[in-house]
């Protein structure tokens, strides 16, 4: 199913994947009673009306984090859920990040709708209406989706586990690119404690859904993930400083993997402000 901006592909049992060509995906998983919406994009479309002939009577928006990407569409759901470490950040001020990646968009030719531009989009502010943390169950009927606490890109990231299918949605945490710790939120050491818990699972899940690139995820990347982020910690992969597309950082490259970290002594770069 295809609108003017989201591509949907129905890939496993009432499961959804609604992507953002170029730019991210969110995923809709279905049960008897209520739909839940995991991450809600860019909010550069109207994603609620795209999910309209899907979803049931009640639904709710599941955040695995708070970066602008995967909660631009929140302002359209009633019900909003987010991890508690990161409820506060809803409401942070991102509108230069937005501009500037929308601009950025615009220098490497990257889709955007007829009538976002730097100038005029305003990423709409939302609110959670309920938090939730490690361990949390959402009953969808039929089916329930866990929240696993997964720090490291963030400080609240969180991934969701389908009782159903045993599909893994981890947002940002893992997925076919460079990963990135270069932000001010990020933490590495939190990065590599959460990618080894991850990978000590891999073979119990099921399908691995990511927020961007690829899906699913071939099998092992969480392990080689892993083994790239164990050796920028442990200093043992030269890194080189970079200027990216967001600014000042060092990229490290391993095995075909690679991730970004912010400079020694730096803060990371700035998300929030204007």
């Amino acid at each position: 199913m295809t609108s003017d901006w989201f591509d949907i592909w129905q890939v496993q049992d009432e499961v959804y994947v609604i992507e953002e060509r170029g730019h991210v995906q969110s995923y809709l998983v279905n049960g008897s009673e209520v739909s839940a919406l995991i991450d809600t994009g860019t909010g550069f479309g109207d994603l609620r009306a795209a999910v309209q002939p899907l979803v049931r009577d009640r639904v709710m928006a599941l955040n695995t984090h708070w970066h602008y990407d995967h909660i631009g569409g929140n302002a359209d759901f009633d019900r909003v859920g987010i991890h508690r470490k990161e409820e506060a950040l809803l409401s942070a001020d991102v509108s230069g990040a937005v501009r500037f990646y929308l601009e950025m968009c615009g220098r490497l030719g990257w889709p955007l709708p007829e009538g976002v531009s730097p100038e005029g989009f305003r990423l709409r502010p939302s609110a959670a209406t309920f938090v939730f943390d490690h361990g949390d169950r959402f009953d969808l009927g039929g089916r329930t989706l866990e929240a696993i606490h997964a720090p490291g890109h963030s400080p609240g990231s969180t991934c969701f586990l389908d009782s159903l299918t045993g599909a893994l949605f981890v947002g940002d945490v893992v997925y076919e690119g460079s990963l990135y710790a270069q932000f001010e939120d990020a933490d590495l050491g939190q990065y590599v404690a959460t990618l080894r818990m991850l990978a000590r699972r891999e073979n119990s899940f099921g399908r691995i859904y990511p927020g961007h690139g690829p899906f699913p995820l071939l099998k092992g990347l969480m392990g080689r993930a892993l083994e790239l982020m164990e050796r920028v910690v442990g200093g043992a992969l030269l890194g080189q400083e970079v200027t990216e597309p967001w600014g000042p950082c060092v990229l490290y490259e391993w095995r075909g993997l690679s991730a970004y970290d912010r400079l020694p002594n730096s803060a990371g770069l700035p998300l929030i402000g204007g």
